[in-house]
């Protein structure tokens, strides 16, 4: 590179901020041309070229090696320069060209990280919440099948350990064979992996001697299914996740104990509070095994996070995109 070129080249960088830097440069590493060169011949083109006759012999490029360290002194000794040159008919200084060079070279050698950095910076600024739907667009179809196998395997290992636990308890067998039919279908498998759930947990133990709600899993299908296209149809599901969300949107806490108002209307609350709440009907004995069985559920997809106490939980919607898409659907 001539003399000139270098001269140029170093104005050039000197007159440009670094973000304006670092776009120049990122285009013409993608059109895969030499950086310094480039910026040169560029710079060039918008003052008046010399004739051919009295043109100065040109030399070959010079190729500088950096170790790290002079990369890093070199970058940080051109961001300590303003940010614009003054106007000047003074030749550039060798100091002021070696750290011009040096800087483009640095750049060059960082690419494509350093590009690739402010470009992802950029577009995080600019994204949306993640949603739901996208997520299960992401679903890889060929993985649907085998989450459907795992699906109705966990289901079907938990129906013979119940039936080994207690053959005469029908109803526990019933609300499995729901849970299969709900559960074992494409759209609910797709949620299971968008949300990256394993179906173990219907087989998980919370404590010893007890293995997960087997009503919860009843009400996780009711759900999961909701969310993979189908209804929601158990009435103390739509009572408690109607509640949730209206306690939320007023600022309020959804407790344990409102949770079992949502399941029935014979439990007593304050009517600051009973104006918030959708209630269902079912007696207030039972109001406790219900709630708590769609609460739990609603934490193992992750719509909602628990604090407190296991005897006085506080039920937290949590900021995610299947809470949302719950949300979005019980408006609808």
């Amino acid at each position: 590179m001539t003399r000139r070129k270098k001269n140029i080249a170093s104005a050039t960088v000197a007159a440009l901020s670094d973000a304006e830097l670092i776009n120049a440069v990122s285009e013409i590493v993608a059109e895969g041309q030499p950086v310094v060169e480039t910026i040169a011949e560029d710079a060039m083109e918008i003052i008046a070229p010399e004739s051919a006759d009295t043109a100065a012999p040109q030399d070959e490029p010079a190729t500088i090696e950096l170790s790290a360290e002079e990369v890093a002194e070199a970058t940080l000794e051109t961001e300590a320069q303003p940010e614009a040159a003054p106007e000047s008919d003074e030749p550039v200084s060798e100091k002021d060209l070696e750290a011009a060079v040096l800087h483009l070279e640095a750049i060059e050698v960082q690419e494509p990280e350093a590009i690739h950095e402010v470009q992802e910076e950029q577009a995080e600024g600019n994204n949306e919440p993640e949603t739901f739907d996208a997520m299960l667009d992401a679903v890889d179809e060929e993985e649907v099948d085998t989450m459907l196998h795992a699906i109705g395997k966990e289901i079907d290992e938990r129906a013979d350990f119940e039936k080994w636990k207690n053959e005469d308890n029908a109803n526990i067998q019933r609300t499995l064979k729901s849970a299969r039919q709900k559960m074992v279908r494409p759209g609910v498998a797709r949620v299971l992996l968008a949300a990256n759930i394993d179906p173990a947990f219907m087989n998980g133990s919370r404590h010893d001697g007890s293995r997960y709600n087997v009503y919860a899993i009843g009400k996780f299908a009711d759900i999961a299914s909701m969310l993979g296209g189908g209804a929601l149809t158990n009435a103390i599901n739509i009572a408690c996740m109607k509640s949730l969300f209206r306690f939320r949107a007023a600022g309020l806490d959804f407790t344990g104990e409102l949770a079992k108002a949502a399941a029935s209307d014979k439990v007593r609350v304050e009517a600051a509070l009973r104006k918030h709440l959708v209630s269902h009907t079912v007696s207030a004995s039972t109001a406790p095994t219900q709630a708590s069985s769609t609460m739990q559920a609603l934490q193992t997809i992750g719509a909602v996070s628990v604090q407190g106490s296991t005897r006085n939980p506080v039920y937290r919607v949590t900021d995610t995109p299947v809470a949302r898409k719950i949300e979005e659907l019980l408006a609808a």
